[in-house]
């Protein structure tokens, strides 16, 4: 099969134009303008490419995108890459000077200001100096009132194995002054003699999960932390070799990595992915931009955040990552011994070959080995569409998609899951028709694609 030529995407904004990939930095230039229809006289154009596209040299730069420069800077941006993207940027050579007399006419405005501004900070002396007074008489009812107490409660476990529970109430001036609303990790010491207490910590960010607490000595501990990420793979299965175009467009996720690496673009109010590739046959795949050889595509992703619903989730709504929703309306429990065996029994039913399956069940095991029962659902695509899309040109013969929420279930919930357990799990609902599975996973002459991830959820 004969091999395309090189291209090059010029992009302006929305537009994009798709060229033959000049062999220098000036007739690129030239070719921009002519595309962009860039006026030559008054304007002039100069090329950049994202830095995480620069192999090697990408990971030192300090901003997201490196102008070229040159005909070196150019080559080394095009190396390695089948087709080639840049960023299109137009500068006017006889930018407008700043007018210096309005700057003189708006003076006087700007003394005005000046003068209003003292006057209201008078004002707000004059108040503060009535402020007592006039708050007896309700003078000073518009403004809100600050929050003066709430409750403390705390659960600590000592070293001989003693938990205690205190709960009290925290009274101060202004508590909304005070810390900002979330999570925190720390120290709480209490002094021996008057058991005053004292907490000093660090805010936790959206997405940090503190797993666990290990101390070796009085000197050392280990903190384990489980981000909430999810590591989606998709693997193509084709028994002849094929180019084909991947794109995953996500909501509500922030993408932190995606392997072969490309550059994630905007798609309307979303983000996405866009690889170019050769399937070839047995399954590994070629990243026709960067000459990568994969066994499939390989995306890292954690939740945006976003507040909490202000009503009920409906338990069979399409997935929000931030709030993923896992429950006895819509999940089912297993202990842990079990779960395994069972989870991989229903992943083979839907078509996953055995080096899917065990990629799938090894990157749960940190998070299944921590917990007694494993709450779980496998969700359908309707599910998964809102929040990711993914979208194969051309279109495989047969496509699944499958994605596990799970966690643990602490002892004192069991009782809300005895009708979920495994007898139900394996009899009540059959997974095949909520991913979409056909026959055609089960034939190898036919291009398969196969994508599987999983996401532990934290209360």
């Amino acid at each position: 099969m004969s091999t395309p030529p090189r291209m090059l995407v010029l992009c302006s904004g929305t537009y994009e134009a798709l060229v033959a990939l000049p062999p220098t930095y000036d007739k690129a230039v030239q070719a921009a303008m002519e595309k962009l229809a860039v006026p030559k006289d008054t304007h002039v154009v100069r090329l950049s490419c994202k830095a995480a596209d620069m192999a090697w040299i990408g990971v030192h730069a300090g901003s997201h995108d490196i102008f070229i420069a040159d005909n070196d800077s150019y080559h080394y941006a095009c190396a390695g890459k089948h087709v080639v993207r840049l960023d299109v940027h137009v500068f006017d050579k006889n930018p407008p000077k700043a007018d210096a007399a309005p700057a003189k006419a708006d003076s006087k405005k700007d003394e005005k200001k000046d003068d209003k501004k003292e006057e209201k900070k008078d004002d707000k002396k004059d108040d503060k100096k009535n402020g007592n007074k006039d708050d007896k008489k309700g003078g000073g009812g518009s403004a809100k009132a600050a929050v003066a107490s709430a409750s403390i409660s705390y659960t600590v476990e000592s070293t001989a194995g003693k938990t205690t529970e205190m709960t009290a109430t925290l009274s101060a001036p202004d508590l909304a002054k005070g810390p900002a609303p979330g999570e925190y990790l720390g120290t709480l010491s209490v002094d021996a003699s008057t058991f005053a207490q004292r907490f000093a910590g660090r805010q936790l960010g959206p997405n940090e999960v503190l797993t666990k607490f290990v101390v070796h000595d009085k000197n050392t501990a280990r903190l384990l932390f489980r981000p909430r990420a999810v590591r989606p793979r998709v693997d193509m299965l084709f028994p002849e070799e094929q180019s084909m175009e991947v794109t995953l467009s996500v909501a509500d996720w922030t993408v932190t990595t995606a392997y072969p690496m490309t550059a994630l673009v905007p798609d309307g109010a979303r983000q996405k992915l866009r690889w170019f590739l050769r399937v070839k046959p047995g399954g590994a795949v070629e990243d026709l931009l960067t000459g990568t050889e994969a066994s499939g595509l390989f995306v890292e992703m954690v939740p945006a955040p976003k507040p909490r619903p202000a009503t009920a989730v409906d338990p069979n709504g399409p997935l929000i990552p931030a709030w993923p929703d896992i429950r006895p309306l819509n999940a089912w429990c297993l202990p842990q011994t079990i779960f395994v065996p069972h989870i991989d029994r229903i992943l083979q039913s839907l078509g996953l070959p055995a080096e899917s399956r065990t990629a799938m069940i090894t990157a749960w095991l940190p998070g299944i080995t921590r917990h007694k029962h494993i709450a779980y659902r496998i969700l359908s695509k309707d599910q998964l569409a809102p929040s990711s899309a993914l979208t194969i040109i051309p279109p495989p013969q047969a496509l699944i998609r499958v994605f596990v929420l799970f966690r643990g279930v602490p002892d004192a919930e069991l009782k809300d899951w005895e009708s979920r357990g495994v007898v139900h799990a394996e009899m009540g609902l059959d997974w095949r028709d909520a991913v979409g599975y056909t026959p055609a996973m089960a034939d190898e002459s036919l291009f398969r694609v196969v994508e599987y991830g999983a996401m532990e959820v934290f209360d």
